[in-house]
């Protein structure tokens, strides 16, 4: 195999996620090899067979480049790192639990092809990332309000290796929303944005966020780097924008009747990353962002473990008898072969 010049790289940072990581490469390579397109890994100081996964991967496809850091440098300095191994005039960083789907590669490779872009956002499977349709972006301003939840995942976005300023980087270093800070930034004074979405979902997960013991303090830091953005964007838009977020990914509305998700302040409760002690030092935002009562929110943090674990037992068998009841055996919608994957 001969090396080819290429304007892109695929830029992995990774800790610990040796699996997870192996089923990234098992769908990246084979859409990488016949673009050539390099793939650089950053390890940030793995104790697991992270290593001997790459090297497999290496006897096949010689373009992938391997990095491990001495000590672990937080997971915003691996971004930077795993970027900053990269060469090429499109630098596209891509978490290492991430699933490429077939034939995305190419058409992503394509676009790039067409013009000299400032910023390509992607979409993912998962509903919560959903922005109606594919359309090219010259306004900051729009990007940051509309693509603000696909810019928040490291994986869907691709920029130009001049975006990762040492300036840029530090701002936002030890929030763990690095990524998310070098786009906007990078963005918010182009004279002539030149910004393309791509709706068609190019990748979903392979596991669960490694984030979620830290819940409440991502939080603060993602409501930080919002408020610390340029002035380009408005107080009213960052004001919107964390207000909007809160419904997705951090503080969802209390309801005994809502479909479970892992981020709902029950689930939160269940695994004790909620109790007493949080919801005294976010009292406001869980009033002002999840629209609770006060005195709700209250009673959640002071419910025995026990108690909430028992009701979710209960919940899940009544749902399954439900289903089964309603439905039987056959699939809700026999003629759908789209499978959703929820973060």
């Amino acid at each position: 195999m001969s090396a080819r010049t290429n304007n892109l790289s695929i830029c992995i940072p990774t800790y610990n996620h040796a699996e997870p990581l192996r089923k990234c490469l098992e769908a990246l390579v084979p859409q990488a090899k016949p673009l050539g397109i390099p793939i650089y890994i950053s390890d940030n100081a793995s104790t697991d067979h992270t290593e001997r996964i790459v090297e497999s991967f290496q006897k096949t496809y010689p373009y992938i480049y391997f990095k491990s850091n001495q000590k672990n440098l937080g997971v915003d300095q691996n971004i930077v790192m795993a970027a900053r191994m990269s060469s090429t005039k499109y630098v596209w960083t891509f978490g290492s639990r991430r699933i490429l789907l077939t034939g995305m590669l190419k058409k992503i490779y394509n676009k790039l092809k067409e013009s000299n872009f400032d910023l390509i956002v992607l979409n993912d499977l998962n509903l919560i990332y959903m922005v109606p349709k594919t359309q090219e972006y010259d306004s900051a301003e729009r990007v940051f309000r509309e693509l603000n939840r696909n810019l928040s995942g490291v994986g869907f976005q691709i920029l130009p290796s001049e975006a990762w300023k040492p300036e840029t980087v530090l701002k936002y270093d030890g929030t763990e929303w690095t990524v998310f800070g070098v786009v906007l930034d990078f963005i918010a004074n182009k004279p002539k944005l030149k910004a393309y979405f791509i709706s068609e979902p190019c990748s979903t997960s392979s596991g669960a966020s490694h984030w979620t013991s830290r819940y409440f303090q991502i939080w603060t830091n993602w409501k930080k780097v919002i408020r610390s953005l340029p002035k380009t964007y408005s107080d009213n838009d960052k004001e919107l924008v964390i207000k909007n977020s809160a419904r997705f990914l951090f503080v969802s509305k209390f309801s005994l009747f809502e479909i479970r998700s892992k981020f709902t302040i029950l689930d939160l409760r269940a695994k004790n990353i909620y109790n007493s002690g949080v919801f005294k030092a976010y009292r406001e935002d869980l009033v002002r962002y999840g629209h609770f009562s006060p005195n709700i929110a209250y009673a959640i943090a002071r419910v025995p473990i026990s108690l909430i674990k028992l009701y979710f037992n209960f919940h899940d068998t009544m749902r399954g008898i439900i289903r089964t009841f309603i439905r039987g055996n056959k699939p809700l919608n026999p003629t759908s072969k789209r499978t959703v994957s929820y973060e």
